[in-house]
């Protein structure tokens, strides 16, 4: 579908280590050795989430970018139904829903994503008391954004809060691009 420029197109894994202090940039060096398409940056000085995909987002070369946070998990086909609307031209901009759960990454070993996905939503389910259909579960992730890089060039990076800038980005971009202004409390 995304054949318009391959040089734009190619794969790339960037993991920005935010001052870690657990073996990230060990495990990384480690994956990068025997995959070219994964690149480690390590700041020197912590930065916060939004510095680190700042610093992620200059250093990519591709053409759309999807960001990934430590404590999350992605169903293995997300960036290419995030992708597909992209290639398209029908999108600038795709975002998925998510599922907040306590479940740790050991308690999804040797399973397959059907599997994953089972768990996580009975998981949900028995937490928090809603349905499938509930409000909690219908909620957007906005780390979950893949975008344009364009966006990112002509709007600016994100900026450095502690928390929220992923939704403030969203909200530039549907202001800048569509005149849409979200009320307060909207998120």
């Amino acid at each position: 579908i995304c054949n318009e420029n391959p040089d734009l197109l190619t794969s790339e894994i960037i993991v920005v280590d935010d001052c870690s202090s657990d073996d990230t940039a060990a495990i990384v060096t480690r994956i990068a050795q025997n995959d070219r398409r994964v690149r480690l940056i390590r700041h020197k000085v912590n930065k916060g989430a939004y510095g680190a995909r700042n610093t992620g987002i200059r250093a990519s070369r591709g053409k759309y970018l999807a960001f990934q946070d430590a404590d999350d998990f992605s169903m293995p086909k997300r960036i290419e139904y995030q992708l597909i609307p992209l290639c398209l031209g029908k999108a600038q901009f795709t975002m998925s829903r998510i599922v907040r759960s306590k479940m740790t990454p050991e308690m999804f070993d040797n399973i397959g994503p059907e599997k994953m996905a089972e768990l996580l939503i009975d998981d949900f389910e028995e937490s928090n008391r809603y349905s499938r259909n509930g409000p909690e579960f219908q909620k957007i992730g906005y780390i979950s954004t893949m975008v344009d890089r364009r966006l990112f060039e002509e709007l600016g990076l994100f900026w450095i809060n502690r928390f929220g800038s992923d939704a403030e980005f969203i909200e530039r971009i549907l202001f800048r691009k569509a005149g849409v202004l979200l009320p307060p409390g909207v998120y």
